[in-house]
């Protein structure tokens, strides 16, 4: 794969939405013909985002609904406006990560906060 995937060169389906007490959507990505071409597994992306007053929650869900064992990386990247970095907080419900420098894979305490 090029070195930022496909997904986002690809049209996303909205999927759900919420508006009544905070505003949220998922979209969703399956794999197609196009995608199998260059990635040969079974996939559905879930990226959900939920603004509630001055917070944003964004949820990724990865799913195989295949048989064989799925490769992935995620990559991603947001942009805000933050005038006060050190009063930025992250939560990140992971057991394991890998380094992309190094390859070693260490592991982490899941729902550790990092302060950026």
């Amino acid at each position: 794969l090029k070195q930022h995937g496909f997904a986002r060169d690809l049209p996303w389906q909205m999927t759900a939405n919420q508006h009544q007490d905070h505003a949220s959507i998922t979209v969703s990505l399956s794999d197609t013909p196009q995608t199998q071409a260059v990635y040969p597994f079974a996939f559905r992306l879930d990226f959900s985002y939920e603004l509630l007053g001055t917070s944003l929650t964004i949820r990724q869900r990865y799913t195989n609904p295949g048989t064989v064992r799925m490769p992935f990386s995620a990559g991603f990247h947001p942009y805000f406006a933050a005038p006060a970095k050190s009063a930025l907080a992250f939560t990140l419900p992971v057991t394991t990560y890998t380094d992309k420098a190094t390859g070693k894979v260490a592991a982490r305490q899941t729902s550790q906060v990092i302060y950026y």
